[in-house]
Parts: structure tokens; C-alpha cells; sequence
């Protein structure tokens, strides 16, 4: 069907990366890796505050009006920074080229402002019938419109975002985000202790706004430094151009971001705001497991444009090869969350969400999996193949939602969790079968495939059924044992000769620092 997923050139053999790319996209990684770790734990920290000085119910609202925010600004940027974060990555050496990125930057700004006060005017304007007809608490409406404020920060900040991850300048990105979740930690513990709930959210708007600020003094500057200026002739013409090739990207999620909030609203109605917390919770800790996927991302899409447009070899050399860090990645990190799951929430979160064990057991996976189909976007979107996004999202987004419906009601939060992972598997299958004829073609057959699917079968069905019914003693001995299986395993069979000793000479080096201290 799609066939041509990556390209319709003949394979051409692997080659080396040159030195200087490849040390450009080593040091991106590593100081987008380095901003993630920090604002992961930051962020998991702030979540530990707010939900023990919250309480399950109000922290439930505080989740509410985050994800009225966050499904609204999905709903009306229309793709627009996917299609400037592409553009802009690729090479345009020469002053004619310079002139289009800078009508392209300006169409693009504009564009996300208007989109920013869209969603706040349909935040303010619906969120009477939000709180009634979705959550069925009519309670919630004056908090579900401090949305609004978030939504237009939210869009404005994606501009500065994508321009600085499509001019490859994400170190200065990092370093403010870093800065940022420092001072939103504090700002929010402590305004949440003296105001509670209306002081977590006030603290939250104005944390949006300061970082809006300092994302705006990088952007500015890093247009100095490239030579660049935002034009605004042709301004029609540009926006068309972003939208054809953007809102491609995200036609799916007109689909997916209305079904996902339908669903919270069914988790709230069936199980309480409380579940909203728990879900909350989950979300911070499944963060662990996807913080460095998801921060290489930016840095991998940037790379995998570039790279797109010289040696095919070396471009599915890239894929293959950040698919299989990437997924060994996150089955160690899913084995050492499943072991020690009950401990981590009791320890971080109180007594009062041990009852979310069971659903965040089967929340890990999910996170586990949506990994792995977030690197098939990535690909799927630096080689503009917007069909393939749009087919496989549709089939996560139908098979999540049908099975929600089902299984919400008798399961809760549980059934919620059940129903996404049903629909990432789904997808992935889908994934799969539909670019067997282009692995053909192409001899991408890598012998830690079946490997690696192997385990994360394995896993699937051994944290899915003891996470829910299983004792904590059978959890840790199950846990522990899978995680020295993939150890042992993605060692000796994944890694191949060459990766072994990389990784050898890193660890002794690490070793000889600590010993010369």
C-alpha cells in the first residue's frame, strides 16, 4: 500500500556518517537528553507536591484544566510547526532560499498567534458545555477557562520552539527549558502551598509566560546569527504552502485529540476526579520511560531531513540504528518501572494512590509502545509522508476509542489504559505489515528484530496480567528476572561487535575518571 514509506530509490550501501554531522547530532542529542533528564525529574518532583498538597480531588481539576489546554492547542495549530520545524532543517545556502525561510518564519508566526487566540476564545466561549456535557460537573467551568491563557502561550511557544530545533540550535533551547522547570518547580510548590488549587494554576499561566519570554530572546538571537529576518510578503501564498504540508501531519489528530478528551470526561464520570489525579500520576511516571525518546525526537526529525536529502544507505542506516537504541532503551527502563512500581507510588505520591498500581502497570507498556510508533512518525514525517501518519493514527485513535467504550466502564482507569495500549499495538502491527515489501526491497532485515519483538511480547503478557492480579513478592521476582533477561540479551545478541566495544570503552572511561578523583 504505501511502499514507498522511506523513499523509492533502490537501497544503496551503508556508509559511514561523516564526522562532523555526526558529531553535530551526538551533541544535540546529548544536551536535549540532559534538558529532558532534569525537567522530567523537576517535573515528576512538582507532580509529587502538587498532588500531596492538592489532594486527589483538586488535583484531578488541576489535570483537567492542563488537558482542556493541551487538547485545544493540538486541535488548532493545524501542523504549522511541524511544517516550519521541516523547512527550516533542511539546507537553503543561498539568498534566494534565505528570503523564502524568512516569508516562511513570518506566515508561520502570525499563523500560531492566530491559532493561539482561536483556541483561547473556544476555551472561554465552550467551557459552560465542557464541564456539563463532558465531565458532567457544571463546577469545573472557571476553572476549565484559565485554559485559555495556556492555550495562547502554548502556541506562541511552539513558533520559538520549532525555529530553534529547525536551525539545529537546541542546546540554547535546552538551557532555557532547564531554567524554566527550575523555576516552575518552585514557583508552583510554593504557590500551591499558600493558595492551593488557584495558586498551582496562577503559578502555572504566569511560569507560561516567562518562559514565552526567554524562548523569544534565543529565537531572536539565533536569527542574528543565521542572517535571518521574519518577511511577511507573499503572506498568503506562504500559509497556504505551511498548511498544505503541515496540517497533513495532524488531520489524524482532529480525530484522536477530540476522542482522547471524550475519554477523560468518561474516566471522570465513572471513576471520579479523582481518577483524573491517579491518570495525572501515571503520566508523570510513564515520563521516565519516554523523557529521552521524546526528547531526541526534535534533534532526530532535524537529522533525519538532512539526511534525507543525501545517500539513501545512510539515511536507513540512521533509522535502523536510533530504532534499535531507542526500543532497548525504553524495555530496561520498563522493566526496572514494572519491579518497582508499588514502591515508587508510595513512597513519592502517599497511600491514597496505591490504588492506581494496577492501571499504571499496564500504563508503562503503553509508554513503552508509543515509543517505539513515535519514531515511525519522526521518520514517517522528516520524509514528508503525511498518508502514512494519517492512516496509522486513524487505526490507533478507532481501536483506542472503541475499546475505551468498553472497557472504561467496568474497568475504570484500568480499562482506559487497556484501550491505548490495544490501539498502539494495532498500529504498530500495522506499521509493520505495511512496510514489508519496502524491507524487502531494501534488505532491511536486522537479525535483533525478532529479538527484541520477542521480549516485548513476553512483556506484554506478563506485566499486563501480574500487574493487575499479582502480589508485590511475584512482581518484583517477575520484574527482576525480565530485566536481566533484556540486559543479557541486548547485550550479547542486539548490540553487534562494534557497538559492544564503543560501549565498553565508554563505561571504562566513566570508571577511570571516577577512580582519578
Amino acid at each position: 500500500m504505501l511502499a514507498s514509506l522511506l523513499h523509492r530509490m533502490p537501497c544503496v550501501p551503508a556508509f559511514e556518517l561523516s564526522k562532523t554531522i555526526m558529531s553535530q547530532y551526538l551533541r544535540n542529542m546529548g544536551a536535549m537528553i540532559g534538558q529532558s533528564t532534569i525537567q522530567r525529574l523537576l517535573g515528576m518532583l512538582t507532580t509529587v507536591v502538587l498532588a500531596r498538597v492538592l489532594g486527589s480531588a483538586n488535583f484531578g481539576i488541576y489535570s483537567i484544566v492542563v488537558n482542556t489546554a493541551t487538547s485545544a492547542y493540538g486541535l488548532v495549530r493545524m501542523g504549522i510547526d511541524a511544517a516550519i520545524h521541516v523547512h527550516t532543517a533542511e539546507h537553503h545556502p543561498d539568498v534566494e532560499t534565505r528570503g523564502r525561510k524568512g516569508q516562511m518564519l513570518g506566515a508561520g508566526l502570525t499563523l500560531l498567534i492566530a491559532a493561539g487566540i482561536l483556541g483561547a476564545v473556544i476555551c472561554l466561549l465552550f467551557a459552560k458545555w465542557i464541564a456539563d456535557v463532558i465531565y458532567g460537573k457544571p463546577e469545573l467551568t472557571p476553572w476549565i477557562r484559565l485554559a485559555s491563557f495556556l492555550v495562547f502561550f502554548q502556541c506562541v511557544s511552539q513558533f520559538t520552539y520549532t525555529l530553534l530545533a529547525g536551525l539545529h540550535r537546541f542546546q540554547e533551547y535546552a538551557r532555557v527549558m532547564v531554567i524554566s522547570v527550575a523555576a516552575s518547580a518552585v514557583v508552583l510548590s510554593i504557590s500551591s502551598i499558600w493558595l492551593g488549587l488557584q495558586g498551582a494554576l496562577g503559578g502555572l499561566i504566569v511560569m507560561q509566560a516567562v518562559t514565552l519570554w526567554m524562548l523569544y530572546r534565543q529565537a531572536h538571537a539565533a536569527l542574528s546569527h543565521e542572517k535571518l529576518s521574519l518577511h511577511f510578503l507573499s503572506f498568503l501564498e506562504t500559509s497556504a504552502l505551511l498548511l498544505k504540508n503541515g496540517f497533513p501531519f495532524y488531520a489524524a489528530g482532529l480525530v484522536s485529540i477530540p476522542a482522547t478528551y471524550y475519554l477523560h470526561g468518561l474516566v471522570t464520570k465513572c471513576s471520579g476526579l479523582e481518577a483524573m489525579g491517579g491518570l495525572r500520576v501515571i503520566a508523570s511516571m510513564t515520563t521516565l520511560m519516554s523523557f529521552i525518546p521524546t526528547a531526541i525526537s526534535a534533534v532526530m526529525i532535524s537529522h533525519f531531513s538532512r539526511r534525507s536529502t543525501g545517500e539513501y544507505g545512510a539515511f536507513i542506516r540512521s533509522t535502523l540504528s536510533n530504532f534499535k537504541y531507542v526500543w532497548l532503551f525504553v524495555l530496561i527502563v520498563c522493566a526496572g518501572m514494572f519491579t518497582f512500581l508499588p514502591l515508587i507510588i508510595d513512597v513519592l505520591f502517599g497511600n491514597a494512590y496505591e490504588v492506581f498500581v494496577g492501571p499504571a502497570s499496564i500504563a508503562i507498556l503503553s509508554s513503552m509502545f508509543a515509543c517505539l510508533l513515535g519514531i515511525v512518525g519522526n521518520v514517517s514525517l522528516s520524509r514528508k509522508r503525511a498518508d502514512f501518519i494519517f492512516v496509522y493514527s486513524l487505526i490507533q485513535t478507532a481501536v483506542f476509542f472503541v475499546v475505551a467504550l468498553l472497557a472504561v466502564p467496568k474497568y475504570e482507569l484500568a480499562g482506559y489504559f487497556m484501550a491505548e495500549l490495544s490501539g498502539l499495538v494495532c498500529a504498530l502491527g500495522f506499521v509493520w505489515k505495511t512496510t514489508s515489501g519496502w524491507r524487502a526491497r531494501n534488505l532491511v532485515s536486522p537479525p535483533w528484530v525478532p529479538i527484541m519483538v520477542g521480549i516485548s511480547a513476553l512483556f506484554l503478557v506478563l506485566f499486563s496480567v501480574i500487574g493487575m492480579f499479582g502480589s508485590s513478592g511475584l512482581r518484583m521476582s517477575v520484574g527482576i528476572a525480565c530485566l536481566m533477561l533484556v540486559l543479557s540479551l541486548g547485550y550479547w545478541r542486539v548490540l553487534d561487535n562494534e557497538e559492544r566495544t564503543l560501549f565498553v570503552i565508554f563505561v571504562g572511561r566513566k570508571l577511570l575518571r571516577r577512580v582519578s578523583r
